[in-house]
């Protein structure tokens, strides 16, 4: 029988899924509990959508500082940070922003289709 910690994570882990940002970037996004959903129906901003990114790939210092001053090593992925990018990288934010979006639409007409069955 699983723990409790292990039965969140793979709850948590239902709701995630990789979005491509480009070539070799990607972030790991989380679709927002139920309870969350209207925060993002009403006012989404950069704050809001970078709670829903829990993971990266791809992400150098580069990407961060720019290729004049980071290098090419990996960068771990941070929440903090990321949402700090986005703010730089206005391009990324539509992406992200339909992506959430599509999981919060595709989940909440899973459910509308459950209740009418």
């Amino acid at each position: 029988m699983a723990d409790t910690a292990d039965l969140i994570a793979r709850l948590l882990a239902r709701r995630e899924r990789w979005v491509e940002l480009e070539p070799g970037r990607e972030l790991r996004i989380r679709r927002p509990a139920e309870a969350d959903i209207g925060l993002y129906v009403r006012a989404i901003g950069i704050d809001q959508l970078g709670k829903a990114v829990v993971g990266w790939s791809g992400f150098t210092e580069a990407d961060v500082l720019g290729a004049s001053q980071g290098s090419t090593s990996p960068v771990p992925f941070d929440q903090a940070l990321c949402i700090e990018l986005l703010r730089d990288r206005v391009e990324w934010v539509g992406k992200l922003a339909d992506a959430v979006m599509d999981d919060i639409r595709a989940h909440l007409e899973s459910r509308e289709a459950a209740r009418k069955n």
